[in-house]
């Protein structure tokens, strides 16, 4: 079965955010996250981090991985 979904810009910009490379497609990641999220037991709780996680980056609250690896000298 196939259907057309019309897939809103924000949306479309994290699911861009999160291309394993040029080459991977919307469909793809949809495809990988599935394929994760199937293959891995994601409870309550995990899944309710992961989510607030996705909404602190989309509004800015975090900080980069070279900032956190000189404070380490690193």
């Amino acid at each position: 079965m196939s259907e057309a979904v019309e897939i809103p810009d924000p949306v479309m910009q994290r699911i861009e955010r999160l291309r394993a490379g040029p080459e991977e497609t919307p469909l793809d990641v949809i495809t990988r996250l599935l394929d994760y999220y199937d293959e891995e037991e994601i409870d309550q709780d995990l899944e309710r981090r992961i989510l607030k996680g996705l909404e602190d980056a989309d509004a800015g609250r975090y900080r980069p991985l070279r900032d956190i690896a000189k404070e380490m000298g690193i």
